[in-house]
């Protein structure tokens, strides 16, 4: 059977399966509003990893459509106008401008132009992920994601690597992951304050200190890293030749930081320290304002900038229709998040009834296990879960149940709250586990589907045992 024929027969199957559970007899433990989307969310996950990205997620909205919870027009509505999908394409024009000018180009090419990474590629790429983790942490995850992206596009370039190869799979994964970490490492981030929320609603006069959250965080993180880097190393075997023996070095050493780079990076910066600032700000009028533009507004602000003053030939230095048009916007993790961000809503929603299985699962199998095997259990269940229930919902309903019921048990609610937070954070095992997934598995033209699974389930893997066989102890004797 030849390529094209097998695409149409997964394309079949996809509906099938999606569409089956319209036809499925009434069962005791789910409604028929359930029973329908768990069964688009099955077909979703068959078409996505043999049928492609788009088509699926297209299909995926037509099912949705004829569920209870959704029509044609309120589903696209859900998933085109969320917040998450505008931020991304808005990212994605941004970074697409600062890789045209030139700019990605400078700073990877300096990058490799120092000389203590001279036949040292695994040290160049400890250095690199903590520079993601840090841009990260200082603004969040998509900044992190889609600049980190566009340095190792051209990184794989300039040391003649092709896309989705190996080493260029390995990088654009970490990149989406250590992005996040240094995003969720922070208690002050809005998935840190989820997670502290959770606590005071367990224990109201309760005081989690943001030191402790943020010192244990990081050390399980770049736990989780130097595991990953050694996956890569020993396991993968990933080829470093091109980074040794390769001619990077004299390209490295051709590099023009030119007026227009200059002024790109003023507005990166600003963009950076916009996003950052209002977390530190006492009240007042600039973080009232900041705040209530938002990420979305603060990036609409500097592409407004950048589009209005003009360079000395009359042309504006950003031109947004130009870039937009052409390779600007990536539309298969658009399309894949439009059809994602409904079908978590649905997931989640006490109509379907998942979600209340799961909990009643979890409050028959998790009394009476001792400390150390509660904590073990509540960190492999959240994160298996989370491979297929979005991260944020999982974070945001079950942490307080587990924090519940070990604080009932005589546990620490502190150590809880922290391992839900690094679990539910390790959401890269499927397309659906969380919008980052979404976006990464639909980076198609970078990575090879096979090695996104691979990659998620490993990095699953090292987020539980950092997790379990560091995270565990330290947290008891921290707390």
């Amino acid at each position: 059977m030849n390529k094209n024929a097998k695409k149409y027969v997964y394309t079949i199957i996809t509906a099938i399966i999606m569409f089956a559970g319209f036809f499925m007899p009434r069962t005791e433990s789910l409604p028929p509003y359930g029973v329908q989307i768990l069964f688009i969310f099955v077909g979703l996950l068959f078409g996505w990893s043999f049928a492609g990205l788009i088509i699926p997620s297209l299909l995926g909205l037509i099912a949705m459509a004829f569920t209870d919870g959704f029509t044609i027009k309120t589903v696209w509505a859900t998933g085109f106008g969320s917040e998450l999908v505008i931020l991304i394409t808005l990212f994605c024009i941004f970074a697409k401008w600062l890789e045209n000018i030139g700019l990605t180009d400078t700073l990877v090419n300096w990058f490799l132009n120092r000389s203590f990474f001279y036949g040292k590629p695994w040290t160049f790429l400890t250095c690199f992920f903590t520079v993601i983790y840090l841009l990260g942490f200082f603004t969040s995850n998509y900044p992190a994601i889609f600049l980190g992206w566009a340095c190792a596009y051209k990184l794989c370039d300039v040391l003649g690597y092709e896309k989705r190869s190996s080493f260029c799979g390995f990088l654009v994964f970490n990149i989406a992951v250590i992005g996040s970490m240094g995003e969720t490492a922070k208690p002050w981030s809005a998935w840190g304050l989820t997670a502290l929320n959770s606590y005071n609603l367990v224990i109201p006069d309760g005081i989690f200190s943001y030191g402790a959250f943020l010192v244990w965080s990081t050390i399980i993180y770049f736990i989780a890293i130097g595991i990953t880097l050694l996956f890569g190393k020993f396991v993968m075997k990933i080829d470093m030749d091109p980074f040794i023996r390769g001619n990077y070095r004299e390209a490295a050493s051709q590099y023009n930081f030119d007026k227009t780079q200059k002024f790109a990076c003023c507005l990166l910066a600003g963009m950076i320290i916009a996003l950052l600032i209002p977390g530190y700000l006492p009240d007042c009028i600039l973080k009232s304002i900041l705040k209530e533009l938002g990420t979305i507004g603060i990036v609409s602000v500097v592409l407004i900038i950048a589009g209005t003053i003009n360079m000395p030939n009359e042309k504006p230095f950003f031109n947004f229709k130009e870039i937009a048009t052409n390779g600007g916007v990536s539309w298969e993790p658009i399309i894949l998040l439009t059809a994602t961000v409904p079908l978590g809503n649905a997931l989640k929603s006490s109509d379907a009834g998942i979600m209340q299985i799961i909990t009643d699962f979890v409050n028959i199998y998790l009394e009476g296990l001792s400390p150390i095997v509660f904590y073990v259990a509540v960190a492999v269940f959240l994160g298996l879960i989370t491979q297929v229930a979005h991260n944020l919902v999982l974070l945001t309903a079950f942490t307080p149940m587990f924090c519940s019921v070990g604080v009932s048990l005589g546990m620490s609610p502190e150590i809880i709250i922290l391992i839900c937070s690094i679990m539910c954070s390790a959401a890269l095992g499927t397309p659906a586990a969380s919008t980052r997934a979404a976006l990464l598995f639909g980076n198609g033209e970078y990575i090879k589907l096979g090695d996104a699974y691979k990659l998620g389930w490993f990095s699953l893997f090292a987020h539980l045992v950092a997790c379990c066989a560091v995270g565990i102890p330290l947290g008891i004797l921290m707390f």
